[in-house]
């Protein structure tokens, strides 16, 4: 048997990944565990922004390349440190809301295609050149590949960066043919940490966008969302009149939110609440995992930084349950000015009327101005009016 595999060979994957057994060898690669340092709220930690910006290789395989960065004094400082017992122990960061982490990470990303967004990169997946060496500041690194832990993993380097100009040197051992190489982007991340308590009241307070704009935008939505379709008769326009937006919270679907919040990059306009989302992220040590941010509702980026407090859903809410409605599971809003409450049995010809505790009657009829808008039409529709048909 020849002692390298043949070109072209693909090692199996694990059908379960068991890195507990599988990648006893890379043991030594562990990343340190976080202990939280007199801070009474949970910590998080989120990429933002970078030490090295995401670049290419340039050079073609078998080449040594060297990148050179600087790590400005403020920057070190923000480093925390890592205290280890022996050599096969992972250490211990002792860390706060002012420390910063810094770590090595690949993604596959196309050449033809531009350097994603922050946020596009935050979402992607690592993926590691195949057949890359690398080293930095003269320390060799070792990449934890999907093979043995099931997925690509990113490559801590706090503690091997210094003060003033750092070098990672890079080469792939491949044909000088092969430049697949180029479909590949490779940064350093800065990893920031924060508290439960900050994330919250900076949502809250600065990140919190009024009913009256988010309705506005809403409002855009459905004059700018129509289409036209060309069909043999005629040219058949359709416009989206109204939106349909689910107040649950996405995880366990039995509470409204108490802070609704959303991502700027999401699309859609359902919220989840902030509380849930921050206590549903994965823990290693006493802080989150780097890579769980993602919304819960359309998988975009979600990191704390890019989360606002939605007040047009937290108008809702507090109107709902002012009106003994806090049971709704879905409102819809209507172009003119207003919302209602979606009924159970809309959209198959029925008409739900809903009793509160206070004795109000509440149908899907029955239409919500929101604060400082103006409406059109009148608040109410009565559930007896005519229904004239003009399917013929």
């Amino acid at each position: 048997m020849s002692l390298l595999p043949p070109s072209g060979h693909v090692q199996p994957q694990q059908r379960v990944a068991n890195a507990a057994r599988f990648s006893l060898h890379q043991a030594h690669l562990r990343s340190p565990v976080l202990n939280a340092r007199f801070v009474p709220s949970p910590l998080y930690a989120f990429q933002e922004g970078y030490v090295k910006f995401p670049s290419r290789l340039s050079e073609p395989g078998c080449t040594m390349e060297k990148w050179v960065f600087v790590v400005t004094p403020d920057m070190m400082s923000s480093f925390p440190k890592t205290v280890r017992q022996s050599v096969a122990d992972p250490g211990v960061r002792n860390i706060n809301e002012t420390n910063k982490i810094a770590r090595l990470r690949c993604i596959k990303w196309k050449k033809e295609t531009d350097t994603p967004k922050e946020h596009v990169w935050t979402t992607t997946n690592t993926s590691w050149i195949p057949y890359l060496y690398l080293s930095l500041n003269g320390t060799r690194l070792e990449a934890r590949k999907k093979t043995h832990h099931g997925k690509d993993l990113a490559i801590d380097v706090t503690d091997l960066l210094r003060e003033g100009e750092n070098v990672l040197e890079m080469t792939v051992m491949a044909q000088p043919s092969d430049t697949s190489h180029w479909d590949y982007l490779l940064a350093i991340e800065a990893i920031n940490i924060t508290s439960h308590n900050s994330i919250k009241l900076n949502c809250t307070t600065q990140n919190c966008v009024s009913a009256q704009t988010v309705f506005e935008s809403i409002k855009q939505k459905l004059s700018g969302s129509s289409a036209t379709t060309t069909t043999d008769d005629d040219e058949l326009h359709v416009v989206q009149s109204n939106m349909t937006i689910n107040l649950r919270e996405p995880f366990s679907q039995s509470t409204l939110c108490d802070t609704p919040v959303r991502s700027k990059f999401c699309l859609h306009n359902d919220c989840f609440d902030l509380d849930i989302f921050l206590c549903s992220r994965p823990q290693r040590g006493r802080a989150s995992v780097v890579d769980q941010w993602k919304c819960p509702i359309c998988g975009t980026d979600a990191r704390p930084n890019v989360l606002f407090h939605d007040g047009f859903i937290g108008h809702v809410n507090m109107a709902l349950e002012a009106r003994g409605l806090s049971e709704t599971r879905q409102i819809v809003v209507l172009q003119d000015g207003t919302w209602r409450v979606k009924g159970e049995g809309e959209g198959s010809g029925g008409v739900q009327r809903r009793e509160s505790e206070e004795g109000e009657v509440a149908t899907p009829t029955t239409a919500y101005a929101v604060p400082g808008s103006s409406v059109s039409r009148p608040s109410s529709i009565p559930v007896d009016a005519e229904v004239i048909d003009l399917s013929d």
